[in-house]
C-alpha cells in the first residue's frame, strides 16, 4: 500500500514502524489503515465522528478501542487507561486517533517518555511538530510528570516559551 494514502489523513504522524498518530480518518482512510498492516486502532476523541466506527474498524481485522477524553476536561485516569491500553498492545502496529491529533499527541509523547524510556526532548519534538498544547492541556502534561515522577524541558513544565 502506498504510504501516500496514510498521509492523506488529517496530521498523519509516524512515530514508528508499529505507532502512528493522526486526527479523524475517513471511512475510506480506515479500511487504508488496516491495508497498511495496523493491527489495532484506539480512538481517544470524546465522540465518534464516523458513525459506526468500530464496527468498519473491526470488520477490517483491527481491533477497535474507544477512551471518550473530553478536549476540555482531559482526565488522569483517561491517561492511565491509555497505558494500560498500549502496554497490552505492545508488539502489535497501533494507529491512534483524535479529531485532530492533539489529544493523541499529548497522549503518546507521555506514554513515550514515561513507558518507553524515550527522552523527553526528544519526544517533544513530535508533541511539538503537531501543536503547542494550550492552558488546559500544558496543566494535563504538568499534572501527569508529577505524578509520574517525570522531568520535563522547560519549554513543557511552564508556558514561559508560549
Amino acid at each position: 500500500m502506498s504510504a501516500d494514502k496514510l498521509r492523506a489523513i488529517k496530521n498523519y504522524h509516524r512515530i514508528s514502524g508499529d505507532l502512528a498518530t493522526a486526527g479523524q480518518p475517513t471511512p475510506g482512510q480506515l479500511a487504508d489503515i488496516a491495508e497498511a498492516g495496523y493491527e489495532a486502532l484506539i480512538n481517544i476523541d470524546s465522540a465518534t465522528a464516523v458513525p459506526n466506527e468500530d464496527a468498519l474498524v473491526t470488520s477490517k481485522g483491527l481491533g477497535y478501542f474507544h477512551i471518550p477524553v473530553v478536549w476540555t476536561e482531559p482526565k488522569q485516569s483517561d491517561l492511565h487507561l491509555f497505558f494500560d491500553l498500549m502496554d497490552a498492545l505492545k508488539g502489535k502496529r497501533v494507529f491512534v486517533h483524535c479529531a485532530a491529533n492533539a489529544r493523541v499527541s499529548t497522549f503518546v509523547y507521555l506514554y513515550r517518555i514515561s513507558r518507553l524510556g524515550v527522552d523527553p526532548v526528544e519526544g517533544e519534538k513530535d508533541l511539538h511538530e503537531l501543536w503547542e498544547p494550550n492552558e488546559i492541556w500544558s496543566t494535563f502534561i504538568d499534572e501527569a510528570a508529577g505524578r509520574l515522577g517525570l522531568e520535563l524541558s522547560r519549554r513543557n513544565r511552564g508556558r514561559e516559551d508560549r
